[in-house]
């Protein structure tokens, strides 16, 4: 393989050239017999070995020019000189090979044999530009057997997609959910879920107080009750006090802890519908009598799809005081969508009493 003509293709003045040049190091299919999904994205990434010369390289590439669909390019699997290139992708100005270009530094850091792919990513989290952060910080999250300590000055970081991509990596690591997941993805293996890092917990927590929304919601997201009090109480405070909708409702969607029961049901005067939605569901959830007259009174909201979720989380708690409000709204609504969960929701209670 020639290196060099895949630091060209990725030098391409054409984008959609640099794209599939990108995309190849991630959708590959030469000589795999692994199922691919329609449209030709290949989702294996246990690849073929037969190597094509420059000559097919550049004959790919030329190809990518006269077509609009992406053909992957075959390439060695997990080559670590395509970490530098990948990166120079980061600061591209088309989205698109932005994006490729991450998903493809995630894939290499992860089957490059040896150590040095995955130091020069770590490298990469300490440069100048904030979009080669960004793309280290979204490639090191698949390294989930690599310590999360370089992650952690970027929760600081003067850019807030930085601090985002950090959040969000972090909250995954603690719930222990990333490696579990790439194994299944690949067909490994896993040996069960890993025990999440509790000790992320305390940088979540502090990541809460950031200016930034979307970084507080993200840190929210790895937070459980189970952690302990101290982050229970966080949980119930990002549900109470945030300002923003979307960290109430990923608030609403953790506490999943009987303790929190009355705070939901505050919680259902939310003025985000988006939230009563989250919360009205954890309630039903939890199957709490204590929740049924406040989520019968959700029956008769201006919001459709609120009635709905309610009339769903009455069916899971399934005490039958639900029962006559349930029917109350099916007699008065003259929508479908409405009237049909309703009656899915009544049919549980009949189904369970037979």
């Amino acid at each position: 393989m020639d290196i060099d003509v895949v630091i060209k293709g990725l030098r391409d003045p054409d984008w959609l050239v640099r794209n599939r040049v990108a995309r190849a190091l991630v959708f590959r299919s030469s000589g795999s017999d692994a199922p691919r999904r329609p449209g030709g994205r290949g989702v294996n990434l246990r690849l073929g070995v037969s190597l094509p010369g420059p000559a097919e390289i550049a004959a790919l590439i030329a190809e990518a020019r006269a077509q609009q669909q992406p053909e992957p390019l075959p390439l060695e699997p997990g080559d670590p000189r395509t970490i530098g290139p990948l990166l120079a992708t980061a600061d591209d100005p088309t989205k698109n090979v932005r994006t490729s270009g991450a998903r493809a530094l995630a894939v290499v850091a992860r089957t490059a044999p040896g150590r040095t792919a995955r130091e020069e990513l770590r490298a990469a989290l300490a440069v100048e530009t904030w979009r080669v952060r960004f793309a280290a910080v979204r490639a090191y999250s698949w390294l989930y057997d690599e310590p999360v300590e370089p992650l952690l000055a970027l929760l600081r970081d003067p850019r807030e997609s930085v601090r985002w991509a950090t959040a969000k990596t972090l909250a995954s690591r603690k719930r222990g959910s990333l490696g579990h997941f790439y194994d299944l993805f690949n067909g490994r293996p896993s040996g069960g879920r890993p025990e999440p890092d509790l000790e992320l917990a305390v940088v979540l927590v502090d990541a809460l107080t950031d200016e930034s929304p979307t970084v507080r919601a993200e840190a929210i997201w790895g937070l459980e009750p189970r952690d302990g009090d101290r982050y229970y109480d966080a949980l119930i405070r990002g549900l109470n006090d945030d300002a923003d909708f979307r960290v109430r409702t990923r608030a609403a969607a953790r506490l999943t802890d009987e303790r929190a029961i009355p705070a939901l049901i505050n919680a259902l005067d939310d003025p985000s519908p988006w939230v009563q939605q989250v919360v009205i569901a954890t309630l039903g959830r939890l199957r709490t009598p204590a929740a049924v007259e406040p989520l019968s009174n959700r029956l008769r909201a201006k919001n459709r799809t609120i009635r709905e979720v309610a009339a769903h989380a009455l069916a899971e708690i399934g005490d039958p005081r639900a029962v006559e409000p349930l029917n109350a709204l099916y007699e008065r609504s003259n929508n479908a969508d409405v009237r049909r969960a309703v009656a899915k929701a009544l049919a549980t209670f009949k189904a369970e009493s037979d």
